[in-house]
């Protein structure tokens, strides 16, 4: 009878069907979340809602006059825990600036990176017609020391900007899993809004969602400047490698030079010696005593 009854199929079909459901809407709910996310204001800086650092200081010093006991370890941890937000808030509000400055301005200097990489090369591939030979020693050891101190400060630059191009491959999955991560933490959070620091932490949360999302919304055009950067930089290491290398020829012909002419000149000295009668008879006395 059991073989023939469909109460147990149709009891699992049912429970597919509300999983299948289930998925589908946590789906739609991430979506939606997403897209709300997307169309706020990108560069909000409100923080009326929250205390300031000043106001928070003055809490602290207040709550540590308190008799020692629980309450007053209570709140210097929960004034210190907001403290701490609000810096992280605070930095994360200068990412977020310093982001949006990168991208105003991100068009005009990809051209120009591209401008001066042209130069560049064709800088590597001209003949250098300097007359480094006319200069002094003094001079041109100045000018590689300072060429040295320049290269050194675009090879610093090019190690940040290959890590930053190296992200590129990743950033889309790292934002949109710190966003579906941000979505799980809010909904945790919006149950404990009697928590002192619950507003700090949704301001966080808040800012780091408009971050992670300007990163999704801009990723290829981020790619594009990392990716000129990285080339004008690397032709400007090489460049001035170039430079390095013609006049520290020069500066090695030079000390030959000076060495070959110390080397004439001591053994001009000794032969002036073995001419000079008096000299070499004063020499011999000397020898004698």
């Amino acid at each position: 009878l059991a073989k023939h009854s469909p109460i147990g199929y149709h009891n699992n079909r049912k429970v597919d069907f509300m999983k299948s459901i289930s998925r589908f809407l946590t789906a739609l709910g991430l979506s939606f979340v997403f897209t709300l996310v997307l169309s706020q204001p990108v560069w909000a800086e409100n923080n009326a809602d929250l205390p300031t650092e000043k106001t928070l200081k003055s809490e602290l010093a207040e709550a540590e006059k308190l008799p020692d006991g629980e309450e007053k370890t209570s709140k210097v941890a929960t004034i210190q825990a907001s403290l701490d937000f609000l810096q992280q808030i605070q930095t994360q509000q200068k990412n977020n600036n310093d982001l949006q400055d990168t991208l105003i301005d991100a068009d005009s200097e990809i051209q120009k990176n591209n401008a001066d990489l042209q130069n560049l090369k064709k800088q590597l591939s001209t003949p250098n017609n300097t007359d480094y030979a006319s200069q002094s020693l003094a001079n041109l050891q100045a000018q590689v020391e300072k060429l040295t101190n320049q290269q050194q400060d675009a090879q610093s630059a090019l190690s940040v900007v290959n890590t930053q191009l190296a992200g590129q491959s990743s950033v889309s999955e790292r934002a949109q899993t710190a966003l579906t991560d941000n979505v799980k933490r809010t909904q945790e959070l919006n149950q404990k809004l009697a928590d002192p620091t619950t507003s700090s932490l949704l301001k966080l949360i808040e800012l780091k969602n408009i971050y992670n999302q300007v990163l999704l919304k801009n990723s290829d055009q981020l790619t594009v400047l990392y990716q000129s950067r990285y080339e004008l930089l690397n032709t400007r290491v090489q460049a001035l490698q170039q430079q390095i290398v013609a006049i520290q020829d020069v500066i090695n012909q030079k000390n030959l030079a000076k060495t070959q002419n110390q080397v004439e000149q001591a053994q001009q000295q000794s032969q002036n010696v073995e001419q000079n009668p008096l000299i070499q008879k004063e020499l011999n006395l000397n020898a004698q005593l």
